[in-house]
């Protein structure tokens, strides 16, 4: 799993084992959280060596507007 240096941004919103690989062989994972802090947050996968390749993205929070 990737090395975390710091706690999660928000309760809830990490998900630390994907799960058992579906029929097709992938990993799934379902997290729900509320984003109460604007900012902009980082996400990425935690099946080793994902992340380093490229898969994670951001999330951006604003207040309702």
């Amino acid at each position: 799993m990737p090395m975390m240096t710091s706690q999660p941004a928000f309760v809830g919103s990490a998900s630390w084992f994907p799960g058992n690989p579906t029929t097709a062989g992938m990993h799934t994972a379902t997290v729900a959280f509320t984003a109460v802090t604007p900012g902009t947050y980082h996400y990425l996968c935690p099946v080793p060596g994902h992340a380093r390749n490229g898969m994670t993205a951001a999330l951006a929070v604003s207040h309702p507007g």
